[in-house]
């Protein structure tokens, strides 16, 4: 009985043996009749078979499939709905993600910076007041991007207010106290000159270090720290005014030029001068007065008269001074203005 046993037990490893050469799992050896079996190449048979076995059994990953030959027959229905994408498993249960506001799309998670939930019926966008100031690249807001009006007073910088351009005018606005308005300030970037507004709207030109040059008062007083001038050709201020000795030897006691240049004056004949102006004054008016310093005698009352003297430039008016009781020419003093 025990040898039958081993006979058939032999014969069914021959067998099996064959027929797993047949499928190529492995290198086996092959048993023929009269040859004597051994029990480590039997041991060795099914060491081999064991092993394909087991490769048989083991899960078929991504190594082990072929490119493409998963098609959609070959998936199951327990796969992710339409608008739906399969997002990864959980303990062996398929996690679906919508995608492009498909139907499965309930809500996406977001902060208070965005609106909307996702889905096709509230898609997402900005939230009001978003977009704060980190957020905005220098220089983005431009001009063609503000509405007509929408920078009101409350979005604007509080006082001092100070508009800085290099080489350009400068505006300044300043307050005394909170909401109390001061001073609105004009001037050149770099330059202690500048024009002020002060409380109760005086307006000021102003140079630092030396205070007001001009200003204009409410009640329309103008007040000026220095000379007051106009241009040669325009009525209403005058231009030059001299004080003249008129004698043999003339000379200008004193005088200002608005227009510029310096008076000079030229004689010979003791009553008769001839003042140079430096500026054209055939087209302007002018005026004359006897002048005698109080106190001094001797010197009887005289009539003064101013002509125009045709000559290099216009520039000269030629006066006589007059004794009135005998109406010879005399030396004496005379004030003469140009207008």
């Amino acid at each position: 009985m025990k040898g039958r046993n081993i006979f058939y037990f032999v014969l069914g490893a021959v067998l099996v043996a064959t027929g797993l050469y047949g499928l190529s799992v492995g290198n086996l050896t092959n048993f023929t009749a009269g040859t004597p079996i051994r029990a480590n190449e039997v041991n060795t048979n099914f060491s081999v078979l064991r092993a394909a076995i087991e490769a048989l059994e083991a899960p078929v990953d991504t190594a082990r499939l072929a490119d493409r030959a998963v098609t959609p027959a070959k998936m199951a229905d327990q796969g992710c709905p339409s608008g739906q994408a399969l997002g990864g498993y959980n303990n062996g249960n398929p996690s679906c993600v919508a995608v492009q506001g498909g139907a499965g799309l309930t809500e996406v998670a977001r902060d208070n910076t965005l609106s909307g939930n996702g889905t096709a019926a509230s898609p997402l966008g900005l939230a009001n007041n978003s977009v704060i100031t980190a957020k905005l690249v220098n220089g983005a807001v431009t001009t063609a991007k503000l509405a007509e009006e929408a920078i009101t007073s409350s979005k604007m910088a509080k006082l001092p207010l100070i508009l800085n351009s290099t080489g350009a005018p400068q505006l300044e606005l300043f307050e005394t106290s909170a909401g109390q308005f001061s001073q609105l300030r004009l001037s050149t970037q770099g330059n202690p000159n500048f024009w002020d507004i002060a409380a109760r709207d005086v307006l000021n030109i102003y140079r630092e270090g030396t205070g007001n040059v001009v200003s204009l008062q409410t009640n329309g007083d103008m007040n000026l720290s220095g000379d007051l001038s106009q241009p040669r050709d325009k009525d209403g201020t005058t231009k030059a005014s001299a004080l003249i000795n008129c004698g043999a030897t003339p000379s200008v006691a004193r005088s200002f030029n608005q227009v510029g240049g310096t008076i000079t004056v030229e004689g010979g004949t003791a009553g008769r001068c001839t003042v140079d102006f430096g500026f054209n004054v055939s087209d302007r008016f002018w005026q004359v007065s006897s002048y005698k310093v109080s106190g001094t005698t001797g010197i009887d009352p005289q009539i003064i008269n101013c002509e125009f003297s045709a000559g290099v430039g216009n520039n000269k008016l030629t006066c006589f001074v007059y004794r009135i009781s005998t109406g010879n020419l005399q030396g004496g003093s005379f004030m003469v203005t140009v207008f």
